[in-house]
């Protein structure tokens, strides 16, 4: 007897890992980018690619071209409409080693012209200092 012919007990449905809160956001998301300038985009440094909600990815492209940017080139606007800054906080920059900041940084900059990066730890008041320039 082979395995394919084993019959595999029914197994429950997994408890779903996006709560009520994040599916009633995804809900808002698109009124409340109507009435903002800047989009604070908070994620862990230790994992940077892999925490990219790409809901929240494809409401921001959508965002930009409505305020007048070329999808084509994130760096051409076609339309001079409101001002969508886009400011990825990599956070808790603590727990990364320094060396490896910079070039991830670049190469950030390099694939995501449209938002700017910022590593930063609650525990680093000048990190706090350094967002609060970049929005004034």
């Amino acid at each position: 007897m082979t395995l394919t012919h084993i019959p595999l007990p029914n197994l429950p449905i997994p408890p779903s890992w996006f709560p009520g809160h994040m599916m009633k956001f995804t809900r808002m998301l698109p009124a409340l980018l109507t009435r903002t300038d800047v989009v604070l985009e908070i994620r862990d440094s230790r994992m940077p690619l892999t925490s990219i909600n790409r809901t929240l990815e494809g409401a921001l492209q959508k965002w930009r071209r409505e305020r007048g940017w070329d999808p084509n080139n994130p760096n051409r606007r076609i339309v001079n409409a409101g001002a969508c800054e886009r400011i990825v906080i990599l956070n808790k920059r603590d727990l990364v080693p320094e060396w490896g900041m910079e070039p991830f940084r670049r190469a950030m900059a390099k694939k995501f012209p449209d938002q700017q990066v910022l590593f930063s730890s609650w525990q680093r008041p000048r990190d706090i200092r350094n967002l609060s320039d970049l929005l004034t």
